[in-house]
C-alpha cells in the first residue's frame, strides 16, 4: 500500500469504483458473444484483489493504532488512581497484611504439574507485590518481614537435578532479601531430604543454614526421618 511521501500516512486510493447498478443493467440488457470481454472482467478482478489486500493491511493497521492509543488512554486513567496517592508508610502496612506465607513446592519431576508464571507467583504474594510496579517494588524490597515468611513441602526421592535450580535461585533470593529478620518457617517433609552418603539436599542445607534466624517454625515430617535430622550438624543449632 503506497504511503504519503509528506506525513507517513495511508495515501490508498482504490483502483476499483463500485458501481453495482451498472453491471446490474448490464446483466439485464447484454447478451451473446459481443457481450463478453473476458479481458476486461480479468483486469477489474485483478484490481479488486488488490484493493481487498490493501484494505484488509488498512484494517490492520487500524487496529494496531486503536490498540495503541487504548493502552495510552489506559495509562494516563492509572495517573489518577486514589492509590498513587497513598503514602509509602500505609502503602508497606497494606503489603504487610497482604504478605503470609510464600510457597515452595519440591516434588519429584513426574508429579510436577505445568503452570503459567501467574500461577507460580501466587504462591508468592512478596513476589507478586514486587512485580506490579518500580514504586511497589521498592517499597517491597525495603521491607525484609514479607521475604522472611517462607513455606517449604518437600516430597523429592530423587537427587538433586539442574531442575532444582528453578527452586533454589527464588529460594535464595527470599532469604537474601529478608535480610537479618527473624524468619518464620513451616517445614513439611513427606520424603527421604537426603542425598548421597546422607548429606542433606541442598535445597533444604541452604534453608537450615538460616536456622540461626528461624524464630517460629512449623515441622512435619516422620519419626525415622526427624531422627536422621537431628543427627544432622545443622540440627545442633536448634
Amino acid at each position: 500500500m503506497p504511503l504519503c511521501s509528506s506525513c507517513g500516512g495511508n495515501s490508498f486510493i482504490p483502483r476499483v469504483v463500485v458501481d453495482s447498478p451498472g453491471l446490474q443493467l448490464k446483466l439485464r440488457t447484454e447478451s451473446g458473444p459481443a457481450s463478453v470481454q473476458p479481458d476486461e472482467v480479468a483486469s477489474v478482478l485483478r484490481n479488486i484483489e488488490r484493493d481487498l489486500e490493501d484494505y484488509e493491511a488498512e484494517i490492520s493497521r487500524l487496529g494496531q493504532e486503536k490498540e495503541r492509543l487504548e493502552h495510552y488512554a489506559a495509562q494516563l486513567w492509572s495517573r489518577n488512581s486514589p492509590l498513587r496517592n497513598v503514602p509509602n508508610e500505609i502503602l508497606q502496612h497494606i503489603f504487610d497484611d497482604c504478605c503470609d506465607m510464600n510457597s515452595f513446592r519440591v516434588v519429584n519431576l513426574e508429579d510436577r504439574l505445568p503452570m503459567h508464571t501467574s500461577q507460580a507467583l501466587s504462591s508468592k504474594p512478596a513476589m507478586v507485590i514486587s512485580s506490579v510496579c518500580s514504586r511497589w517494588r521498592r517499597n517491597a524490597l525495603s521491607m525484609p518481614v514479607i521475604w522472611s515468611r517462607i513455606s517449604l513441602y518437600w516430597n523429592r526421592y530423587d537427587n538433586w537435578e539442574n531442575e532444582d535450580m528453578e527452586i533454589f535461585f527464588p529460594l535464595s533470593n527470599f532469604l537474601s532479601r529478608s535480610q537479618q529478620h527473624p524468619l518464620t518457617i513451616i517445614l513439611e517433609v513427606d520424603a527421604d531430604p537426603f542425598i548421597y552418603q546422607r548429606r542433606l539436599h541442598p535445597l533444604l542445607e541452604h534453608l537450615f543454614g538460616q536456622i540461626g534466624r528461624w524464630q517460629e517454625l512449623s515441622f512435619t515430617c516422620s519419626r525415622f526421618t526427624f531422627e536422621y535430622l537431628l543427627g544432622c550438624s545443622v540440627m545442633t543449632q536448634i
